[in-house]
């Protein structure tokens, strides 16, 4: 066989190895941002204190972020982040009594809303800047920030939150929700190394997966390895009914 076809067959069987081994690491490091944002909802309605702990950018990814940074042996790691758990589950477990950072979200989401996904096209929150209004629209970030959205339907009065939990609706604060809209971000955790960063942006990899079906012996890491979850009371007005 001439030698420029066989150079030809290895180098392309070379770059289709190579591609493909990328293709299995992302299906691997790669889990898609919505099961995040649906566990970390669930987990605050469920009053889950493991799973809210885990996802949210105040708590667990946090304090990750913070020690990532620091030259903290991994034995001394666990045993803060441990300390740290157990002190916020206790409070977190006080329920309407706790005076946590998520005394909001409890308000907001438990087991009497109804939860279903909502189209984000269109949707935009007045945001106030200085002494300006901005009417602000939010677009993903490749392997960094992500939007997803939820509507929230209250079946009755009494189970519905004050309006004044939101943070840019400035009339009728003392009514109750009777449905809105609400954005939850999902954003890559602070602790994901640069290696692992790279390859979660590399959306394009997704488009010529189905070339290597061997990417389905493999198995994905957990959605809190990756990523953590904040929700957002800037709502879009239009999308709020109330009581």
């Amino acid at each position: 066989m001439n030698k420029k076809i066989v150079l030809a067959i290895v180098v392309v069987a070379c770059i289709y190895l190579g591609i493909g081994a990328l293709v299995c690491l992302r299906s691997v490091w790669f889990v898609p941002p919505r099961m995040a944002a649906d566990a970390y909802l669930r987990a605050i309605m469920d009053r889950d204190a493991t799973g809210t702990y885990l996802y949210s950018d105040m708590l667990g990814p946090n304090l990750a972020g913070m020690m990532a940074k620091s030259n903290m042996s991994a034995e001394a790691r666990k045993h803060l982040w441990a300390k740290d758990f157990v002190r916020w589950k206790a409070e977190f477990e006080k329920g309407s009594k706790a005076n946590d950072s998520l005394k909001r979200e409890r308000r907001l989401l438990h087991g009497q809303v109804m939860l279903t996904q909502a189209n984000g096209d269109d949707y935009k929150a007045e945001v106030v800047r200085g002494e300006e209004i901005d009417l602000e629209s939010y677009k993903d970030v490749a392997g960094r920030f992500y939007h997803h959205y939820y509507r929230l339907d209250y079946p009755t009065r009494g189970v519905a939150p004050f309006v004044g939990i939101l943070d840019n609706i400035r009339t009728g604060r003392k009514r109750r929700i009777r449905s809105v809209v609400i954005r939850v971000e999902v954003a890559r955790r602070p602790d994901v190394g640069a290696p692992r960063s790279w390859l979660l942006a590399w959306d394009w990899l997704d488009t010529i997966a189905p070339a290597f079906p061997v990417r389905h012996l493999f198995s994905p890491t957990g959605p809190e390895e990756v990523w953590m979850v904040k929700v957002c009371f800037a709502v879009d007005k239009l999308t709020l009914e109330t009581f």
